[in-house]
């Protein structure tokens, strides 16, 4: 898989994705949920009625301080200051009404919205009921032909669903008669009338989010005979228009979700088809040779590459060298007789280079830093490069140098042509245009129901069709060349190879020699210190030293190899620099 095909086909993963969150809904929430919202009102001859309210939150995912209770109240309704009581692990704590903001208190505010509360107590991953009582005055009015109570107990201002919610009315006579009850809201509800009891219960499983919910009660005046808030006007066919239309909305907002069900899944499936048309199209117009893939798990191969060991790894991932491969690349300069490397500092795991070929620094960036601007132009130690790139000026001249000889090394490994630019682009195209299809009959799948089982019938289809059709293009059209088909399978044999070589029986497949050119592949590949531990099964340290010279004395005379040693200090300062040019990037 190329870089640039990778690339596209991420964008177009985050692109179609944003595309089907704008079709779905997700509900959230903070950090706690609320398991159980009961509201008790216990109501008064003359009116009144005391009001008790125990909501349960499960605390979640660190401390929480606070908590508020927004409880919407009458119009001319007033309530007395409450008192709160919080039950945790078995003990309840009787909170003070402070407006300081320590913990365990509490503060009141009433305002033409309600009343306010907000509770300090600190709770980590617990479960705890907060406990409201207070008395509610002037919320009952007695007309002439009977007395009502019209009550949004629950407001819409809550962040996260109610669970369990129950609303209990009690009368003191108890049997009240006749007594009725409706309640209003989104989400579904069950009204229970006890009139022999005098009992009114409005449940509902729960309630989303920004949900409120509404209820009226009418019962004889002789229930509240004492009530001071009286009427000389009838009452009964207002409450009758009022329940009528909250069906007619509720009737409406059916109708309109009904449209919205159809209609959701029916222009999302469109969408979908839209792009699997303009994806087909675009097949037809693109007509690309067949190509095959390079072979997924081809045996293993002893024969080295063609290409050196920093190339061959930019060929393999398709990807700009990293710091094993400058590793590599150094240590095949050693083999070349160009660069000398020597333990120095067994103790730190310190290494020199010795330059022997003046003339590469000239025309090396990687070269020219180590030996001229760390080192004395002769010689420089893996020690004086980790104090070099601990400095902000050292970080940002040796990250610059890595990124100019990365850049040389794709441009190298691409001028190998082992990638088809052209059936690239193509694939990539047509992975995008696919892959967006996809996710929009993915959505109308999701979001079809029993009255759209045709429209995702027909998603579920075009779904099938179009995987099919996709998965044998993309068998048949890979986008490398024959050329990079046969290279990227060969790395695959020969890195199997090395992942595998403490299995296998070093001197049957080649002399010393010709292993100790494999060494540099074993650190662009990062099998480095399996190579190292192979090597020392198969060969003596007489065998080694005779015949790697300082190759022998930079990979196996110290507990940790030149290339281990040398990509840690060279990567640490490079990191660095990209950490902090990524944090002034933030901030500015």
């Amino acid at each position: 898989m190329t870089k640039f095909f990778q690339k596209l086909c991420f964008f177009s993963l985050i692109l179609a994705s944003g595309l089907l969150f704008r079709v779905t809904t997700i509900a959230a929430s903070g950090n706690y949920t609320i398991t159980n919202y009961d509201v008790t009102a216990n109501i008064q001859k003359d009116g009144s009625a005391d009001i008790s309210q125990a909501v349960t939150y499960t605390f979640k995912n660190g401390q929480t301080n606070a908590v508020y209770l927004n409880q919407p109240i009458m119009d001319g309704a007033t309530t007395t200051i409450p008192s709160v009581v919080v039950q945790q692990d078995g003990k309840s704590y009787q909170l003070s009404q402070r407006d300081d903001g320590s913990n365990d208190t509490y503060s009141v505010i009433n305002n033409e919205n309600g009343l306010r509360i907000k509770v300090y107590h600190q709770i980590s991953d617990a479960t705890a009921t907060f406990y409201y009582t207070y008395h509610l005055s002037q919320g009952i009015t007695n007309y002439t032909d009977t007395a009502a109570l019209n009550w949004q107990v629950i407001g819409d201002q809550w962040n996260t669903p109610l669970n369990n919610v129950h609303i209990r009315l009690k009368f003191a006579d108890g049997k009240i008669s006749p007594l009725q009850a409706w309640a209003n809201s989104d989400a579904k509800t069950k009204v229970t009338v006890n009139q022999p009891k005098g009992r009114v219960t409005i449940a509902a499983k729960q309630l989303p989010a920004k949900t409120s919910l509404e209820f009226l009660t009418t019962f004889p005046t002789s229930a509240t005979v004492n009530n001071t808030l009286v009427s000389k006007q009838n009452y009964q066919n207002q409450a009758k228009n009022t329940v009528q239309s909250w069906k007619d909305q509720a009737q409406a907002k059916a109708h309109q979700k009904a449209q919205a069900n159809f209609f959701q899944p029916l222009i999302t499936l469109l969408i979908g088809l839209v792009f699997a048309f303009a994806w087909l199209i675009f097949l037809w117009r693109h007509p690309e040779s067949r190509q095959p893939w390079p072979e997924a798990n081809p045996p293993h191969s002893y024969d080295l590459p063609a290409l050196p060991p920093f190339i061959a790894q930019a060929v393999y991932s398709d990807n700009v060298p990293d710091n094993n491969a400058l590793g590599a690349y150094l240590l095949e300069l050693a083999i070349k007789k160009k660069i000398a490397i020597q333990p120095v500092d067994r103790k730190k795991d310190d290494y020199q280079l010795t330059l022997l070929d003046e003339s590469l620094t000239n025309t090396d960036v990687v070269t020219d830093l180590l030996f001229n601007v760390v080192g004395d132009g002769q010689k420089v130690t893996l020690e004086q490069l980790r104090k070099y790139g601990a400095s902000r000026r050292g970080e940002k001249q040796m990250s610059y140098v890595f990124e100019e000889w990365q850049a040389g090394v794709l441009t190298a490994a691409k001028a190998h042509k082992y990638v088809n630019s052209k059936s690239a682009r193509t694939l990539a195209w047509n992975s995008i245009l696919a892959l967006i299809s996809v996710i929009f009959l993915v959505a109308a799948i999701f979001l079809g129901n029993s009255q759209t089982f045709l429209l995702t019938s027909l998603a579920i289809l075009a779904l099938l069709v179009q995987a099919g059709v996709f998965a044998y293009y993309y068998r048949h059209h890979s986008p490398y060349t024959p050329r990079g088909v046969e290279a990227i399978t060969h790395l695959r044999a020969f890195r199997h190879t090395l992942r595998d070589l403490d299995k296998i029986d070093m001197k049957k497949h080649g002399d010393i020699d010709y292993w100790a050119e494999v060494l540099p592949y074993s650190i662009a590949f990062g099998y480095n210190k399996r190579t190292i531990k192979a090597f020392k099964t198969n060969f003596s340290e007489e065998e080694l030293a005779n015949h790697l010279g300082a190759s022998y004395q930079a990979f196996f005379t110290a507990p940790v190899g030149f290339g281990d040693r040398f990509t840690a200090s060279f990567s640490k300062a490079v990191d660095a620099y990209n950490a902090n040019k990524k944090r002034q990037e933030t901030h500015y």
